[in-house]
């Protein structure tokens, strides 16, 4: 992939894409939204049903969690960059294969690099994995307390794994409110570090 300048440019590079299997069932690519100079940027896992049919990411119910994760963080959408692992919905919303990731790679990386933040949000096992050089394959608990730094080609950003909002849900739904306290905390040091960083 040649040298990009911005996120346009990415975009019209990824075009129709058809490099790997998940363009077949596809409505639409989810490219990414959110404020081109930002010191956060987000990365979750795959799009999904909604996301696929509107092309933006995090719109569903776990994009209406995710919303209320950042506001403990006193930040909007708007005021951050959301992007995806892979650029299109995987069948049944299965996880993506490494073949899938691979082959979107190479344009997550140029996001990261064009939008250069202070830190990465990575949301969920296969995002805060993909982060890791090489690839990964541990829990998401595990990587929740860990020092990350995404490197790839002279960029350094500090990564925060955080757990899925559809995870998050989930918990809830069981009455277990730890993980999503844990979560709340570890956005809120987030909030104070950006801030006072």
């Amino acid at each position: 992939m040649p040298a990009i300048n911005d996120l346009a440019y990415i975009q019209q590079r990824l075009g129709n894409c058809t490099r790997c299997r998940l363009s077949v069932a596809r409505e639409n690519i989810v490219f990414g939204e959110g404020a081109a100079t930002t010191s956060i940027m987000l990365i979750g896992e795959s799009p999904g049903a909604k996301e696929d049919y509107t092309a933006r990411p995090f719109v569903g119910d776990s994009g209406v969690m995710l919303t209320k994760m950042l506001r403990v963080m006193a930040l909007e959408r708007s005021q951050v960059y959301i992007t995806n692992l892979v650029k299109c919905r995987p069948p049944d919303n299965r996880d993506p294969f490494p073949e899938e990731i691979n082959a979107c790679m190479p344009f997550l990386h140029a996001q990261i690099h064009v939008l250069k933040p202070k830190i990465i949000l990575a949301i969920g096992r296969y995002a805060a994995n993909a982060m890791i050089s090489p690839i990964s394959f541990e829990p998401v608990s595990d990587l929740i307390t860990k020092e990350i730094v995404y490197a790839h080609k002279g960029n350094l950003v500090p990564v925060q794994a955080i757990y899925h909002p559809a995870y998050l849900r989930r918990q809830l739904r069981k009455g277990d409110t730890v993980k999503f306290k844990q979560m709340l905390q570890i956005m809120r040091d987030l909030a104070r570090k950006i801030t006072h960083g």
